[in-house]
């Protein structure tokens, strides 16, 4: 079998590993103690896969200084009380392994700061699967999935000096932030349903291919 894809990025949080109920924890043990109102449980998932200030922002209506402060506590309390509270998702280690044993370059773009993705990833024993690791610094977290996508590309064309414009290159991602940033950088991108995004919020970015399982995303990355 041969590759298609030169390049196979995925998101983090709900694609690679189920983080989510460690995610919400923290988050609402933090809202309760600052005595802000918590969303409803059918909410409490969007605040798996943007950056946490984002989801704060949007969910919990606070503005910028408070999402800081808010930010600053959640992450402390899921360093200390959750962040090993994740597993990953059945089948993709075995997926990471045939995509390098092909010669494709694999890479993460997450915005989970980089510090702590890459405790995660460490953890789970991942971090020898991929060839980069794209993750915002803790002083600037909330940078656009388009640029952590941008720069994958860039780090795999400056390693390669293939030609960027013959480069086919897939972002997979379980959020429309996934999405929208493979959209807005024109490459490919499939949806997993796995994670914790739904097609219903996908509003105009149309991602080129949806997989439910593990299984449906082999058979989009391989049967071309």
């Amino acid at each position: 079998m041969k590759k298609y894809y030169d390049v196979v990025m995925f998101d983090l949080d709900g694609t690679l590993v189920n983080t989510g109920i460690s995610i919400i924890n923290s988050i609402v043990y933090v809202l309760r103690k600052n005595h802000i109102t918590v969303p409803a449980p059918e909410d409490r998932r969007k605040f798996v896969g943007p950056p946490i200030r984002t989801g704060l922002n949007k969910l919990c209506g606070l503005n910028a200084s408070e999402c800081d402060k808010i930010a600053k506590e959640y992450r402390a309390h899921f360093e200390k009380f959750n962040w090993t509270n994740n597993y990953i998702y059945p089948g993709i280690s075995d997926l990471l392994d045939f995509l390098k044993s092909l010669g494709v370059y694999t890479a993460v773009a997450t915005s989970r700061p980089y510090p702590f993705a890459m405790r995660i990833i460490k953890h789970r024993h991942l971090e020898d699967r991929f060839d980069f690791i794209c993750a915002p610094e803790e002083s600037n977290p909330g940078i656009p999935k388009k640029d952590l996508i941008t720069n994958v590309l860039k780090n795999y064309h400056t390693l390669t000096d293939n030609d960027p414009q013959n480069t086919k290159a897939i972002m997979v991602g379980d959020t429309v932030y996934d999405i929208k940033g493979a959209c807005e950088a024109k490459i490919d991108s499939v949806m997993v349903t796995y994670g914790f995004g739904t097609l219903q919020e996908l509003e105009n970015y149309q991602p080129t291919y949806c997989a439910y399982n593990v299984s449906e995303l082999y058979q989009i990355l391989f049967n071309h």
